[in-house]
């Protein structure tokens, strides 16, 4: 079970040896983090994430967004699975705005929250 408090004690080294070393935190960048969207509570884990890196004071890049293989971290798209309409769409090239397919979600708004911070 991750909550903020024990993302923060697992991160907690990263701060520590930076700290140790003279790195600035705004040197350290946490890249590459995410979850499955369809997992029970994507969502709390991502705005833990984020407000951690945040408090640390570090870069963050979540991954992955709309990677063309697989749609399971395309935050966009929400915490159901996705419509056959949109695999449809995507399929015979007729989706040409990916604003068709953005939902509000809870997911897409812990990343729109913390980019817009």
């Amino acid at each position: 079970m991750f909550d903020k408090e024990a993302l923060k004690d697992f991160l907690q080294p990263v701060d520590k040896w930076a700290k140790d070393h003279n790195i600035p935190a705004n040197r350290i960048i946490a890249e590459e983090f995410g979850i499955n969207r369809m997992e029970k509570g994507a969502d709390q884990y991502l705005s833990d994430l984020i407000s951690v890196f945040d408090e640390y004071s570090w870069h963050w890049a979540f991954y992955t967004f709309r990677e063309d293989s697989w749609e399971g971290m395309d935050y966009q798209l929400g915490e159901q699975p996705s419509k056959w309409k949109y695999w449809e769409a995507l399929e015979k090239g007729e989706l040409t705005n990916r604003e068709q397919v953005e939902v509000d979600n809870p997911l897409w708004d812990a990343l729109k929250n913390g980019l817009e911070k």
